[in-house]
């Protein structure tokens, strides 16, 4: 099969705010994203690394992991033929914080990834998607009023 179109885009923590646990409308205000800009195949790849990054960093934060710093890129291979939906789908998660247990990343990663981002539960069940995360061990850096 020929190689079809790739798509790219980063999440970054500090691009999407912070996780509201219980916010009654489940909309996060999203700074500095026109999404216009983009195709709606890279709005939808934007869109997957959204959801599985929100879980991911609330499941780390109620497991009482101290993140410091969350990033993740994403790189989508779509078919080479209309219709070009994605075929796989590469995710590259860049965690750092204090007392990263790489067991409770997996379950964090597992979680968001087959059970609660609504997004990827979405797509077609033949894409092939590939995790994989980095861990940096860092002390978070505490914001001082001055």
């Amino acid at each position: 099969m020929s190689r079809g179109k790739r798509s790219d885009a980063t999440f970054c923590k500090n691009v999407i705010s912070e996780y509201a646990p219980g916010r009654a409308d489940g909309i996060l205000p999203v700074p500095n994203i026109n999404v216009l800009k983009y195709a709606g195949t890279d709005a939808l790849l934007l869109g997957l690394a959204g959801c599985m990054g929100i879980y991911v960093v609330m499941f780390l934060q109620k497991m009482k992991i101290e993140l410091d710093d969350f990033k993740m890129d994403i790189l989508g291979e779509r078919n080479a033929t209309p219709p070009q939906y994605f075929t796989s789908v590469d995710m590259t998660l860049h965690i750092a914080g204090k007392n990263l247990d790489p067991k409770k990343v997996d379950r964090a990663v597992s979680l968001s990834h087959e059970k609660y981002c609504s997004v990827y539960n979405s797509l077609r069940k033949d894409m092939s998607v590939n995790i994989k995360y980095i861990l940096e061990e860092r002390e978070p850096v505490k914001n001082v009023s001055v």
